[in-house]
């Protein structure tokens, strides 16, 4: 779509938290949030709109900064228009596929800058099954190239016509009609044909609050740009598995299965090591052990396994920090030896029971502690 130009007059200028803000004798840009949507973006003059809202009956253009003239040649972004309107336009295609198809309403509407979401009543619908007969209806739609109707009827006629959702409104009534398959009450941009939009995607879906189900939907070149990337990540996946694109899927289930039979091995031979440690150590009271390859987490459970066999005060580090654990009967606060180590060596770190460092000074810390327990 070419961009949309218009003259105008600035008829007021003011700051408002730190905004500026515009107001034209007419304005051909679209709010942000009418009829659930994202608003225009262009220039006034040599301003830049960043944000439109309509107040009181005004259209407020948020502007980067003042223009420089009254009289002014304003353009709004004729690509960002399009992309609008493909966005509401299939929003209006899904919503009606689903009441077709599921006799379930659409909640809500929102519209984002990357994707937008609808709110169904009906929180059953949310499987892969359902998603697929939505889209492939939805795009049926859209191949069909229908047409896209705008125009304003009073409350009277609107009787006749079979509204899809009938909101009370004042004065005219705007109506958006989807030759032969829907009407509803829309004040929203739009497409002139279904066959603009393209394409339509659902990219995935979920449950909110309980009982709506969420789906979250791109058109037009938003699900091209999607459709495309997912072909590279798929592509890039063929080849770091050396296999054809339809056996991604048999290599990755491959992995999966090798993968936990390695950690199974890996459990057992862990459970091994730990009871080579426990054993070299068996029989000390006091022990301070440099652990180099397991993790924190390993060294928190080991640590335990030491006082349960007869240890009374235990350090053992890596090169990323340490774990300090005592006995309960062992005359040291472990609170008052974080205390010490944070002042001395600046450790980060906490705990009641035992006490879980982080620092780069694991050996002066273990030549520390063996002082301290050898005054005890």
């Amino acid at each position: 779509m070419e961009d949309i130009i218009f003259n105008a007059r600035v008829v007021e200028t003011r700051e408002d938290k730190n905004k500026k803000i515009v107001v034209l004798d007419k304005s051909l840009f679209y709010p942000d949030g009418k009829g659930g949507q994202l608003g225009d973006r262009g220039n006034i003059g040599n301003s830049t709109v960043l944000k439109v809202q309509e107040k009181d009956g005004l259209i407020l253009h948020i502007v980067d900064r003042f223009p420089e003239k009254k009289e002014v040649k304003s353009t709004i972004d004729g690509g960002r228009r399009e992309d609008i309107s493909i966005q509401h336009t299939a929003q209006h295609i899904i919503s009606r596929v689903i009441l077709n198809l599921f006799n379930s309403e659409t909640l809500s509407f929102h519209m984002g800058e990357d994707i937008s979401t609808l709110d169904i009543d009906n929180p059953d619908l949310g499987n892969e099954d359902n998603i697929e007969r939505i889209e492939i209806d939805a795009n049926r739609i859209v191949r069909e190239d229908r047409s896209v109707k705008v125009y304003e009827v009073t409350k009277k006629e609107i009787e006749k016509l079979n509204i899809r959702k009938v909101v009370d409104v004042e004065g005219k009534i705007r109506i958006v009609e989807i030759e032969d398959f829907d009407t509803t009450m829309c004040g929203g941009t739009h497409v002139k044909k279904t066959g603009n939009i393209g394409i339509i995607r659902i990219v995935k879906f979920d449950k909110v609050k309980g009982n709506i189900l969420r789906l979250y939907f791109l058109a037009g070149e938003r699900a091209l740009k999607d459709y495309q990337k997912r072909a590279k990540i798929l592509k890039s996946l063929a080849r770091k598995f050396t296999t054809r694109e339809d056996k991604v899927l048999e290599s990755v289930e491959k992995m999966e299965r090798e993968l936990t039979d390695f950690k199974k091995e890996i459990k057992l031979l862990k459970e091994e090591l730990f009871e080579y440690y426990l054993k070299e150590e068996e029989g000390k009271k006091f022990i301070i052990k440099g652990l180099y390859r397991l993790s924190m987490e390993d060294m928190k459970f080991l640590s335990h396994e030491y006082i349960e066999r007869g240890a009374h005060f235990v350090y053992l580090f890596n090169k990323e920090g340490g774990i300090i654990n005592k006995v309960s009967s062992f005359s040291l606060n472990l609170l008052d030896v974080l205390k010490n180590l944070k002042e001395k060596f600046g450790v980060k770190g906490g705990g009641r029971d035992f006490l879980s460092i982080k620092t780069d000074k694991t050996l002066e810390i273990g030549e520390y502690l063996w002082n301290m327990i050898k005054s005890q």
